[in-house]
This record gives C-alpha cells, sequence and structure tokens, in this order.
C-alpha cells in the first residue's frame, strides 16, 4: 500500500479541519500522579506498560525529551484542561531564543500512546516527534485535546525509522487540539524559507485528523519549507 505524505500548513490566519467524531478508548487502569517538583522526564522509565501519568496544574519546564520507549503509556493532566498544565522546554529565564530551548518536548518510539489535555511549547525543533524503533512499525497514537505553540521547526513530525527495512507511523489520530505559533521568532530561518510547519508526516497510513485548528503557520516575507 502507498505511504501517505501529510504535510499540514495553513496560509494566513487559521484552519479548522472537520471529520466525525472517534470512538475513545479506555485509559489503562495503573496511575501515576505527578506535579511540577518531581522530574517529569524520568517518568518515562517509570511508566510501564499500561500506564496513564496524571500530571496536576501547573508548568513543568524540561532540561530533556520525555520519550515514550514502552507500548500503552497515557499521559494527561488531571483538570482535563490543557492550558493549566504546560510542558515547556525553554531553559533558564533569559530571553526567548530557538538556541535557549530543548530540541523536543516529547519523542514517542513505541505504539499505544496517548497524550491528551495539556500544552507543549518552546523548543529548538518540535513538540511532539514520533519515529519508530528498531522492532517495527508504531501504531494507534492518539493526541488529544492539545494545544502546542511556538517550536523551532514542525510542530509535530512523523518520520520513519531511517533504516532497512523501514518502519513507519500508522492509524494514528489527531484531534480537538490547537496548533499555533504565537511568537513566530522562533522558526528556523534558513535563509529564503522558513524550516517548520504544523504537521508533517514522512509516511503513514490511516491517520485520522479532525476537529483542529491550525493558526500562523505561514509568516510573512518568507514561504515556508511544507509549502
Amino acid at each position: 500500500m502507498p505511504r501517505l505524505n501529510l504535510q499540514l500548513i495553513v496560509i494566513g490566519q487559521a484552519a479548522i479541519i472537520f471529520l466525525p467524531a472517534a470512538v475513545k478508548a479506555d485509559p489503562p487502569a495503573k496511575i501515576l500522579k505527578v506535579s511540577t517538583k518531581d522530574d517529569l522526564a524520568s517518568m518515562d522509565d517509570s511508566a510501564q506498560p499500561g500506564t496513564t501519568i496524571i500530571l496536576k496544574d501547573g508548568i513543568y519546564k524540561l532540561s530533556s525529551p520525555l520519550v515514550f520507549r514502552k507500548k500503552g503509556v497515557w499521559i494527561r493532566s488531571e483538570s482535563g484542561k490543557r492550558d493549566l498544565v504546560i510542558l515547556d522546554g525553554k531553559k533558564g529565564t533569559g530571553q526567548l531564543k530557538r538556541e535557549h530551548c530543548i530540541n523536543e518536548i516529547v519523542a514517542i518510539k513505541a505504539s499505544n500512546v496517548t497524550i491528551s489535555d495539556i500544552s507543549i511549547c518552546h523548543t529548538k525543533d518540535h513538540g511532539i516527534h514520533i519515529s519508530p524503533a528498531k522492532e517495527g512499525n508504531i501504531r494507534n497514537v492518539v493526541m488529544r485535546n492539545i494545544h502546542i505553540y511556538d517550536c523551532g521547526q514542525q510542530l509535530i513530525k512523523v518520520n520513519s525509522n531511517g533504516g532497512k527495512p523501514l518502519y513507519w507511523t500508522d492509524d494514528c489520530i489527531l484531534e480537538d487540539s490547537l496548533i499555533e505559533f504565537k511568537d513566530n521568532s522562533l522558526m528556523h530561518d534558513m535563509g529564503s524559507y522558513y524550516y517548520t510547519g504544523g504537521l508533517d508526516v514522512h509516511g503513514g497510513n490511516n491517520w485520522q485528523i479532525r476537529r483542529n485548528t491550525f493558526r500562523n503557520i505561514q509568516r510573512e516575507g518568507k514561504m515556508n519549507s511544507e509549502i
């Protein structure tokens, strides 16, 4: 079956995508509650398959990515209000610049991972980066009711494993989310264009993208690399 190369880029202020509603799966039974006092980046090792990481309200300053290597892990806010839980990749207290941010907030390398009801911001490259490991294709990643903003490159990036054989990411959902730039100074300036975008899927089958808003992805004066 041919691979879909999906690039969602918006010219102008906003675009809203509507598709039918999804059937929501039940979250895993194991619960791991986390507050801003905890080391969130270490939770990927603590969370065994079948675990839900529940985040209390607050701003979580990450010094390294949160990497999901195990199948069947969920992460969500306790309140269900995405703007009350912010995963922030800006390092230190100085001026907001691309070089002052970590590379990415969330790296997904396993199937059946769900991210919901949180905000993600301020990275050098991506807010969420999905790429398979050596075990095979990734499937059933769900991104629901998330707010991703102000990342240097693609806000959501999906790559293959880059090896032989090639593995990809299939059967995923992005819904009810806001993907935007509030501060476009973080966009990766390549000289003649900005290397950035909203959602960039290099290869994947059966993706469902619905009821999302992509806003301020295009910056005046130069074209984006995704267009």
